[in-house]
């Protein structure tokens, strides 16, 4: 059942740029902290707002984290998705990475890729929850380096358009409110080949889907950046709206949102709200 409140939400309609059809993001409903090692890998009824609903439910495993949530696809050998919370208080500490490098993730650990899958590949190791993201404590420095984490991404996109983003999803979430973040790979009609001999997909784009709450109003916005080296001229001709971003992909993002929530925030997104 969907949770009832009375909200204000940002509204406003802009074109969706270079990718118009693609994809995007939205959620509000329950606020249940996270509890750590809630890990019965077919539950996959959202219990936290961030969290999509899973599908490929017969090939998934979901386990659920200190400080995210992952849908584990066991044949593409990567997340499906990736979901957590990030606000100003989680991004003013420091710990220290150092000493900390990717390992295996001890629930999924006989479904997920290693080092060696990646040697020799020309891939790199993606975070989906980035390591910047995950100062809060050493436990999620530590969660964040687990491969159930990682989608095999190009060098340049992981340090250029990807790592674009990413920065300038934690100076949103440092602005205001709590940011809630599902993301993950995203395959357009195929995919862009596979790692290795590993026979891991490659996918061609990603995306990330945000939903933010400043006091009472609600805001969301979705990128879907293409898997390339290529600089981008801007984000935001990668935004789209939920709407797009659901009948593209077939998950239902953030499915704990207030229904009279949804129909707003999902139908458009509003720039100037991102400012």
């Amino acid at each position: 059942m969907k949770a009832t409140r009375e909200v204000r939400v940002r509204g406003g309609a802009l074109a969706c740029g270079a990718l118009g059809a693609l994809w995007l993001l939205v959620g509000c409903g329950s606020s249940n902290a996270r509890n750590s090692g809630s890990n019965d890998f077919t539950d996959y009824e959202p219990k936290l707002l961030e969290e999509p609903l899973a599908v490929h439910r017969e090939r998934t495993r979901l386990a659920r984290y200190g400080t995210y949530t992952v849908a584990y696809h066991i044949d593409w050998r990567q997340p499906q998705w990736v979901a957590y919370r990030l606000d100003a208080t989680r991004l003013a500490e420091v710990v220290d990475r150092r000493g900390v490098g990717f390992h295996s993730d001890p629930l999924l650990k006989k479904y997920t890729l290693d080092g060696a899958n990646f040697k020799g590949t020309g891939y790199s190791r993606g975070h989906l929850k980035p390591a910047a993201d995950s100062r809060s404590s050493r436990t999620a420095m530590q969660e964040c380096f687990y491969y159930s984490n990682v989608s095999p991404q190009l060098p340049g996109f992981n340090s250029g358009s990807w790592n674009r983003l990413e920065m300038w999803v934690r100076r949103c979430a440092g602005n205001a409110g709590m940011l809630y973040v599902a993301t993950g790979p995203c395959f357009l009609g195929t995919s862009r080949g596979r790692m290795g001999s590993t026979g891991v997909p490659v996918a061609t784009h990603f995306y990330k889907a945000l939903l933010r709450r400043d006091g009472d109003a609600w805001s969301a916005v979705g990128f879907v950046l293409p898997h390339s080296e290529s600089r981008l001229d801007g984000l935001w001709q990668c935004a789209v709206s939920i709407d797009s971003l659901e009948r593209l992909t077939e998950i239902d993002f953030f499915p704990l949102l207030a229904d009279s929530v949804e129909r707003i925030v999902e139908a458009n997104f509003d720039r100037n709200a991102w400012k």
